[in-house]
């Protein structure tokens, strides 16, 4: 992984997490409804006025700001190759803002939905924003216990930020 350039990482991670994003929002709930998969929205997959896969996208985007949250915090170099590879690729494809307003423009098609809508669109932002923060607290809290297993295994010494821990920590 650290001798792909920087783009490469972004290209091959953002194409996966895109994937893994469109089986989720797409494909799953269709598994209930297979109608889902033409775009109709049937009282079989609607929760609370929201369809079924737009749950998902909010699962997705809450998810992928949790593990963003985790991941900078175990990785805070912002140039390490792994967390260009699975924050700014697999994550960045995996989330998807234009995804979400696109389902909160679909949820508010009416004057009766434009509050639906609305607090869809801003639950999945809080949810978002305290994931990420607990990822955050998360990746922090992990990457200071392997700092100090390192010390007290005697390994803390300097080393190349782009390679892996000898003991495997990282």
């Amino acid at each position: 992984m650290n001798r792909l350039p920087p783009v490469a990482l972004v290209f091959l991670g953002g194409a996966l997490g895109a994937i893994i994003r469109w089986t989720l929002t797409v494909w799953i709930p269709a598994l209930g409804d297979p109608t889902r998969v033409l775009g109709a929205a049937t009282p079989l997959n609607i929760i609370g006025g929201i369809p079924l896969g737009d749950i998902a996208l909010l699962v997705v985007n809450v998810l992928g700001a949790l593990l963003l949250g985790l991941l900078v915090g175990m990785i805070p170099d912002s140039a390490h190759p792994r967390r260009t590879f699975w924050g700014t690729g697999v994550l960045g494809g995996f989330t998807s803002f234009s995804s979400l307003a696109a389902a909160v423009d679909a949820t508010t098609d009416s004057a009766s939905t434009i509050l639906i809508g609305g607090t869809y669109g801003v639950f999945t932002l809080a949810l978002g924003l305290i994931a990420a923060a607990m990822g955050l607290r998360l990746g922090r809290d992990l990457n200071e216990l392997a700092r100090l297993r390192r010390a007290a295994d005697g390994a803390d010494e300097p080393q190349d930020p782009h390679e892996p821990h000898k003991g495997g920590a990282r």
